[in-house]
């Protein structure tokens, strides 16, 4: 803790798969402790083979795979540590903590108190919620802002982490209404330097929750 999780964006990376493992490389240089691939749209052995790739980038880092549940295999790919759900696929978290191995984690994302204490209670190690600010990722949604932070938080003992908008401008106060980090997307993939955006988002999170910590 605190945890600063990067999503991965193929699209940030121009389409390239390669540029996306340098950044995810360059992202945890600079302080990035979670990286959670995610890549609409591709098929099965493609992903594998982007997580296989991703995985060797992380360099202790933990790495997360994303919508593993709507797929019709989890990618057999070693040194995974967990995986995540939608919102929408939360309920699956029982099941599939049936099918991985002892210590691996699971998480979900949720937009709602309701939808967050219901991950919680279906067994999810972590929730990520959102969206908290506007995003070019998420147009056009209703955002859910620092009083849902503190509304989820209030009522999980699960580390939960804000997304949508965090940037250097937001990500103190979203650890400050107690979350235990941030995940974000093209704050650091489409910055000019990922290992820069990622290690100026560590150090200002790490010095809200040491503040958060003492007050």
């Amino acid at each position: 803790m605190p945890i600063l999780c990067l999503v991965t964006d193929v699209e940030a990376a121009g389409g390239d798969s390669h540029r996306l493992a340098d950044i995810v490389a360059e992202a945890v240089g600079g302080g990035v402790n979670m990286v959670q691939v995610r890549a609409r749209g591709m098929g099965d052995d493609e992903y594998c083979d982007l997580i296989r790739l991703v995985s060797g980038a992380v360099d202790g880092a933990a790495l997360v795979v994303a919508n593993a549940g709507g797929r019709d295999r989890l990618p057999p790919v070693e040194a995974v540590d967990g995986y995540h759900l939608p919102e929408s696929e939360a309920g699956k978290v029982p099941r599939l903590l049936d099918d991985v191995p002892p210590g691996t984690v699971v998480g979900a994302s949720a937009h709602s108190v309701h939808s967050a204490l219901a991950a919680a209670t279906a067994g999810a190690d972590y929730v990520i919620l959102g969206t908290l600010f506007a995003t070019a990722s998420h147009p056009g949604v209703e955002l859910q802002g620092l009083p849902l932070v503190r509304s989820v938080t209030a009522q999980l003992r699960v580390p939960v982490l804000g997304i949508g908008g965090i940037a250097s401008g937001t990500a103190a106060a979203v650890i400050r209404a107690g979350a235990s980090g941030v995940a974000v997307i093209r704050a650091v993939a489409a910055a000019p330097d990922p290992c820069d955006a990622a290690g100026e988002l560590s150090q200002i999170i790490q010095s809200a929750w040491a503040d958060a910590r003492e007050s």
